[in-house]
């Protein structure tokens, strides 16, 4: 599940560092994880304000966005999950 992979991310991760928070939250955008993705660039910032300073703003804003519509980004996961197997059907 996503929250397992994201405990195994994290477990590895070094969280006491900008750079290990901002990795971090780009594992969780690729598991479509953005309320977490959110949390740990804005972690990343709070760090180290002067790293990645304008990705990591722009980072921060797109995952915020895309975690208030995490209910759509899950449906359509789960669509291109059907479509792929060509079970089209089961996606429409």
């Amino acid at each position: 599940t996503r929250a397992e992979l994201y405990a195994q991310q994290q477990a590895l991760a070094d969280l006491t560092t900008a750079a290990g928070n901002y990795e971090l939250a780009r594992f969780c955008e690729r598991i479509l994880d953005y309320a977490r993705a959110a949390e740990h660039y804005g972690k990343a910032a709070e760090l180290d304000p002067g790293f990645q300073k304008d990705e990591v703003t722009a980072a921060v804003a797109r995952a915020t966005e895309k975690a208030a519509r995490q209910d759509q980004i899950d449906w359509l996961a789960d669509v291109d999950g059907l479509i792929g197997p060509k079970r089209v059907d089961g996606a429409l």
